[in-house]
């Protein structure tokens, strides 16, 4: 999973072209993103952003792995809206026990 996560991390910077509003979308520091990504190029070797102290931008190699990563995320988050959308309709046989006076006019 922590894999998983380091590639939602690099797909929010990418989504929101920075650093901060991505750590601010996700609810952790802006320092635990940059570290986060930093790892997920070490594993890959390969450099998938271009930082300056001004702006972020995208390899062409980051590009080509955000676009599959993005569709990768939003297959999953499709999945777990399948599966809360099934616990929350309800779901096989229900019995009422009344008084037959209850149909009666």
């Amino acid at each position: 999973m922590h894999r998983f996560n380091q590639i939602e991390m690099l797909v929010a910077v990418v989504e929101e072209a920075s650093f901060t509003a991505a750590a601010e979308r996700l609810n952790v520091s802006k320092s635990h993103v940059s570290r986060q990504i930093k790892e997920l190029e070490e594993h890959l070797g390969v450099r998938l952003l271009n930082r300056t102290t001004r702006q972020v931008s995208v390899t062409s190699e980051g590009e080509i792995f955000t676009q599959r990563c993005a569709n990768v995320i939003e297959e999953f988050e499709r999945a777990e809206r399948a599966l809360t959308q099934r616990r929350t309709d309800p779901v096989g046989l229900l019995k009422v026990a009344a008084p037959m006076t209850f149909g009666v006019n």
